[in-house]
């Protein structure tokens, strides 16, 4: 029987609930040993701070953390592998060259079989670097292999590996006047329908406080501050990182995900000049691109990348209340034509003419309506 006086202690760290779960399978195998030791996973970390906790009372030998746990920045992650405990990095493409250099070089990728499991809990610097060049060598010399950090599930790893093509997709922009309107819901559901029979992706631009990974239950560690620090001059890097930082929503749909900002001190990563690119590179592999908004766009106070979304919206989509009051909230985007949809909830009717004129609503079953 296992005890914890002989067995290696192990920490993790990760911020997927499935790969964390496929890593307790792995380590609590009877068969899985490292250096002839049997292994006791005898913490679970939740945040950076509970991992820095552990480090700070010894009480694992090893640690084993995602590389994005907390959108962790590169460089705090450097001075957490100079405090003492071996750790062990899980990333999503490992062959990255910033990982070179690495203190302990223990970087494997999301989901490490066992071998490469107890290589790196052992700390084989050798074999892991091995392995990693064995990856970057396949990669340089496949381009159509999807990169390592491909998320799980085939309609997800169909979705984000689109080549761009002629086609641009259709770019919705989900705004409202006032908070909390409910749009994050409206966004999200929208999403989810426009994925069943076919790929769509959902892009949380809320720059105030974005709910996706909360109410979707998801990694707020990928996300598009992640993107923004990237070097993203090709093509095959845009396929690259996408594939990394967007994550599947539950079937039936094919919908992604890209989360939004995970902390205010990370607002200024996001450009307006990155955050076009953003949107013309997701429209150029997907079919949708809804953008939820930190909620309106059309003031001189607002923040400019909501400004941003509703001009490379083909479609913007206002969610209000079926009230007068709310109705007088919006006069001011209908008059100037920004409005091309608005509704109780949602609609998907195109701007008239009437519209951008100013024209008032009219209201019938508690929604509004453009005549």
């Amino acid at each position: 029987m296992t005890t914890l006086g002989n067995a290696l202690q192990v920490a993790l760290a990760i911020d997927v609930p499935e790969r964390e779960g496929q890593l307790l399978r792995i380590v609590h195998e009877p068969a899985f040993t490292v250096g002839g030791r049997p292994c006791e996973v005898t913490r679970l970390c939740a945040s950076i701070r509970d991992l820095e906790h552990v480090i700070s009372t010894g009480s694992a030998e090893v640690a084993v953390v995602a590389s994005q746990l907390n959108a962790i920045p590169y460089p705090n992650l450097v001075a957490l592998a100079h405090r003492g405990m071996r750790l062990v990095v899980m990333a999503p493409d490992p062959t990255d060259r910033q990982w070179d250099d690495f203190p302990g070089g223990l970087v494997i990728g999301p989901d490490p079989n066992a071998e490469v499991l107890a290589f790196a809990l052992a700390g084989d610097r050798t074999s892991i670097t091995a392995r990693r060049q064995r990856q970057a060598a396949q990669s340089r010399s496949s381009p159509s292999r999807l990169p390592l950090g491909t998320v799980t599930g085939a309609s997800a790893a169909t979705s984000a590996s689109r080549r761009p093509s002629a086609k641009r997709g259709v770019v919705i922009a989900v705004a409202g006047a006032y908070r909390p309107s409910g749009k994050s819901l409206v966004a999200a559901g929208l999403t989810c329908a426009l994925g069943v029979p076919g790929p769509a992706v959902l892009v949380d631009a809320n720059m105030r406080f974005g709910t996706t990974p909360f109410t979707l239950g998801m990694s707020n560690g990928q996300n598009l501050c992640q993107l923004a620090d990237k070097c993203l001059d090709s093509e095959g890097a845009w396929d690259a990182a996408l594939l990394a930082e967007l994550q599947p929503m539950r079937e039936p749909t094919q919908a992604m995900v890209l989360a939004g900002v995970p902390r205010p001190s990370m607002r200024g990563r996001v450009t307006e000049g990155f955050y076009e690119r953003l949107v013309e590179a997701l429209a150029e592999r997907f079919p949708f691109v809804v953008l939820d908004t930190s909620g309106e766009g059309w003031a001189a106070a607002d923040w400019s990348i909501d400004g941003v979304s509703l001009r490379l919206a083909d479609r913007i989509l206002l969610v209000i209340r079926p009230d007068v009051q709310a109705s007088r909230s919006h006069e001011k985007p209908c008059a100037s034509g920004a409005a091309a949809i608005v509704s109780g909830w949602y609609s998907t009717r195109p701007a008239s003419e009437e519209w951008r004129t100013g024209q008032r609503l009219r209201w019938s079953s508690g929604s509004a309506w453009s005549p």
